[in-house]
């Protein structure tokens, strides 16, 4: 917590700061979410060495993610992180860390229940990851994470990206042409795979009844597969919408795959302009979730 990081709430502007003020003097009395008032009439929190540590609740009006829901509700905007890779098993000790030579990556060096290894990474500018893994039993293998891509599988191609559809991204009908998705992992025993493309309130595409065999959609074919799909962003027929922001700033997608057991009766076995974001999400919970992967990406728009 050395170093502040602000961010905006309905309610003004909060901070996280250290065990000092802003201003480098001591901390003042703190309140009950471990904060207080600036001068100036702005909020922030403190980090401190004793308990309770670190903020105890958010003080303010929050905005909840309306993709969660109790007791797991999030507010929104999350910071945005994903695993690597699964973790190794048994008693693993970290024994030294070193920076490469280039300066964007490490070694880090390690030993599980007494064995050693390594993990050479790095990493270049457009966040593509490479793992070079030498295991304990004497093996070298490299991976490599894109964080553009879904559960670290095929990633969304530069034509499927927000703002006005080009000649590609417009089919003969008329109609936007879907983005290309793909993915990996579907957990055992899914019996059908649902998706969304959001920016809530609007949704942006709307599938389900998806067999589990299925791992990719190419693109403009998100309305010719064996599944259903919703009402486009203006509810008037059923098709993907292009994000296409009219207002400046940044605007935040959110392309969700859901694992599901199966897929809800309440839903049609047709494409149906009744589904709605509201109505298909209300409709998955009610049936197990095995599993979800999200990919969130910004449209700037000056």
């Amino acid at each position: 917590m050395a170093s502040p990081s602000a961010y905006r709430r309905n309610c003004g502007l909060y901070e996280h700061n250290g065990p000092s003020e802003p201003d480098g003097s001591a901390i003042r009395e703190l309140d009950s979410f471990h904060g207080h008032e600036a001068a100036d009439g702005t909020y922030h929190y403190h980090g401190t060495e004793s308990f309770p540590y670190i903020l105890t609740a958010l003080r303010g009006q929050v905005t909840l993610d309306p993709m969660t829901s109790a007791p797991q509700t999030q507010i929104i905007p999350q910071a945005r992180t994903e695993a690597f890779r699964d973790p190794p098993h048994g008693n693993l000790i970290i024994t030294d860390l070193t920076v490469n030579t280039t300066g964007n990556g490490y070694l880090l060096e390690y030993e599980i229940s007494g064995t050693p290894g390594s993990v050479d990474y790095s990493w270049t500018d457009a966040d593509v990851t490479t793992f070079v893994f030498h295991g304990v039993d004497g093996s070298t293998t490299t991976e490599v994470f894109d964080r553009g891509a879904i559960g670290g599988g095929s990633e969304i191609s530069a034509d499927g990206g927000p703002g006005t559809p080009s000649d590609d991204q417009t089919q003969s009908d008329g109609a936007d042409a879907s983005i290309p998705l793909a993915w990996s992992g579907v957990p055992e025993g899914t019996g059908a795979l649902a998706i969304t493309m959001h920016h809530f309130p609007n949704s942006y595409l709307l599938l389900w009844g998806i067999d589990p065999s299925v791992t990719e959609i190419a693109h403009g074919t998100a309305a010719e597969g064996a599944w259903f799909m919703g009402s486009d962003k203006d509810g008037t027929v059923t098709s993907y919408t292009s994000p296409c922001s009219q207002s400046t700033g940044t605007h935040q997608y959110t392309i969700t795959i859901y694992a599901l057991a199966e897929t809800p009766a309440s839903l049609p076995q047709e494409d149906s302009l009744d589904v709605t974001l509201t109505l298909l999400l209300a409709a998955l919970e009610s049936v197990a979730e095995l599993g979800r992967t999200t990919l969130t990406f910004n449209d700037v728009t000056n």
